[in-house]
Protein backbone atom coordinates (compact mmCIF):
# COMPACT_ATOMS: atom_id res chain seq x y z
CA UNK A 1 0.00 0.00 0.00
CA UNK A 2 2.89 2.36 -0.68
CA UNK A 3 0.58 4.88 -1.83
CA UNK A 4 -0.98 5.51 1.46
CA UNK A 5 0.25 5.95 4.79
CA UNK A 6 -0.35 4.33 8.37
CA UNK A 7 -3.33 6.76 9.97
CA UNK A 8 -4.61 8.07 6.38
CA UNK A 9 -8.16 7.99 5.79
CA UNK A 10 -10.12 6.31 3.62
CA UNK A 11 -13.90 6.50 2.62
CA UNK A 12 -15.59 3.22 2.16
CA UNK A 13 -18.95 2.15 1.71
CA UNK A 14 -20.94 1.16 4.76
CA UNK A 15 -21.34 -2.06 3.58
CA UNK A 16 -17.89 -3.09 1.85
CA UNK A 17 -15.93 -5.78 1.02
CA UNK A 18 -15.04 -7.65 4.25
CA UNK A 19 -10.98 -8.60 2.60
CA UNK A 20 -10.68 -4.59 2.46
CA UNK A 21 -11.10 -3.75 5.86
CA UNK A 22 -9.03 -6.88 7.14
CA UNK A 23 -5.69 -5.02 4.86
CA UNK A 24 -6.63 -1.53 6.15
CA UNK A 25 -6.31 -2.50 9.39
CA UNK A 26 -2.96 -4.31 9.11
CA UNK A 27 -1.46 -1.01 7.28
CA UNK A 28 -3.73 0.89 10.13
CA UNK A 29 -5.61 2.81 7.51
CA UNK A 30 -8.65 4.93 9.25
CA UNK A 31 -11.67 3.10 7.47
CA UNK A 32 -14.72 5.90 7.54
CA UNK A 33 -17.93 4.36 5.82
CA UNK A 34 -20.49 6.94 3.80
CA UNK A 35 -24.14 5.64 3.45
CA UNK A 36 -25.00 3.89 0.00
CA UNK A 37 -27.90 4.62 -1.88
CA UNK A 38 -29.31 1.78 -4.68
CA UNK A 39 -26.89 2.72 -7.28
CA UNK A 40 -23.90 3.42 -5.52
CA UNK A 41 -22.24 5.45 -2.85
CA UNK A 42 -23.79 8.72 -1.30
CA UNK A 43 -21.30 11.15 -3.16
CA UNK A 44 -22.96 14.30 -1.41
CA UNK A 45 -22.01 12.46 2.11
CA UNK A 46 -18.29 11.71 0.47
CA UNK A 47 -18.08 15.63 -0.44
CA UNK A 48 -19.10 16.99 3.23
CA UNK A 49 -16.43 14.09 4.34
CA UNK A 50 -13.52 15.89 2.53
CA UNK A 51 -14.86 19.26 3.74
CA UNK A 52 -14.43 18.20 7.59
CA UNK A 53 -11.56 15.39 7.83
CA UNK A 54 -8.86 14.57 5.52
CA UNK A 55 -9.66 12.37 3.53
CA UNK A 56 -7.05 10.64 1.11
CA UNK A 57 -9.03 7.63 -0.60
CA UNK A 58 -12.00 5.87 -1.58
CA UNK A 59 -12.32 2.68 -2.05
CA UNK A 60 -15.35 1.35 -4.08
CA UNK A 61 -16.70 -1.50 -6.15
CA UNK A 62 -18.11 0.40 -9.00
CA UNK A 63 -19.17 -2.70 -11.10
CA UNK A 64 -21.00 -5.63 -8.91
CA UNK A 65 -20.60 -4.48 -5.78
CA UNK A 66 -19.85 -6.77 -2.92
CA UNK A 67 -21.67 -7.11 -1.18
CA UNK A 68 -24.72 -5.43 -2.65
CA UNK A 69 -24.86 -6.04 -6.26
CA UNK A 70 -25.16 -2.22 -7.63
CA UNK A 71 -23.44 -0.83 -10.69
CA UNK A 72 -22.51 2.39 -10.33
CA UNK A 73 -23.93 4.77 -13.40
CA UNK A 74 -22.35 6.84 -15.43
CA UNK A 75 -23.37 9.94 -14.19
CA UNK A 76 -22.05 8.52 -10.69
CA UNK A 77 -19.09 7.92 -12.09
CA UNK A 78 -18.01 11.03 -13.71
CA UNK A 79 -19.10 12.94 -10.58
CA UNK A 80 -17.00 10.88 -8.11
CA UNK A 81 -13.88 11.11 -10.53
CA UNK A 82 -14.74 15.33 -10.51
CA UNK A 83 -14.46 14.64 -6.51
CA UNK A 84 -11.48 13.14 -6.65
CA UNK A 85 -9.84 15.63 -9.41
CA UNK A 86 -11.51 18.70 -6.82
CA UNK A 87 -9.83 16.71 -3.48
CA UNK A 88 -7.35 15.02 -5.05
CA UNK A 89 -8.49 11.84 -3.92
CA UNK A 90 -6.97 8.14 -4.26
CA UNK A 91 -9.65 6.16 -5.71
CA UNK A 92 -9.19 2.38 -5.12
CA UNK A 93 -11.12 0.55 -8.01
CA UNK A 94 -11.96 -3.07 -6.93
CA UNK A 95 -13.34 -4.40 -10.12
CA UNK A 96 -13.36 -7.95 -8.87
CA UNK A 97 -16.57 -8.87 -10.16
CA UNK A 98 -16.72 -7.09 -13.43
CA UNK A 99 -16.09 -9.47 -15.48
CA UNK A 100 -19.50 -10.64 -14.71
CA UNK A 101 -21.23 -7.63 -15.80
CA UNK A 102 -23.23 -8.24 -19.72
CA UNK A 103 -22.42 -4.80 -20.27
CA UNK A 104 -20.27 -3.17 -17.87
CA UNK A 105 -19.69 1.10 -17.83
CA UNK A 106 -16.48 2.13 -18.32
CA UNK A 107 -13.91 1.68 -15.31
CA UNK A 108 -13.32 4.63 -13.39
CA UNK A 109 -9.35 3.80 -14.34
CA UNK A 110 -10.14 4.86 -17.49
CA UNK A 111 -11.54 7.52 -16.64
CA UNK A 112 -9.26 9.20 -14.20
CA UNK A 113 -6.22 7.00 -14.98
CA UNK A 114 -4.04 9.27 -13.01
CA UNK A 115 -6.41 8.92 -9.61
CA UNK A 116 -7.06 5.48 -9.74
CA UNK A 117 -5.55 2.13 -8.67
CA UNK A 118 -7.39 -0.69 -10.64
CA UNK A 119 -7.94 -4.16 -8.53
CA UNK A 120 -8.55 -6.97 -10.68
CA UNK A 121 -9.02 -10.51 -11.11
CA UNK A 122 -6.04 -12.03 -13.31
CA UNK A 123 -7.73 -15.49 -13.87
CA UNK A 124 -11.05 -14.91 -13.55
CA UNK A 125 -12.33 -18.10 -13.88
CA UNK A 126 -9.71 -19.83 -11.91
CA UNK A 127 -9.15 -17.41 -9.49
CA UNK A 128 -10.84 -16.21 -5.89
CA UNK A 129 -11.52 -12.50 -5.10
CA UNK A 130 -8.81 -10.64 -3.38
CA UNK A 131 -6.56 -7.48 -4.28
CA UNK A 132 -4.45 -7.89 -7.23
CA UNK A 133 -2.90 -4.42 -8.36
CA UNK A 134 -2.17 -3.11 -11.98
Amino acid sequence: MGLLQPGDVVAVDALTYPGFKILAESYHLELVAIPALSDGPDLAELERLCQRRPVRAVYCMPTLHNPLGWVMSEPQRHQLVALAREHGLLIIEDAAYAYLAEQPPLPLATLAPEYTVYIFPVFPRMSRPGCVLA
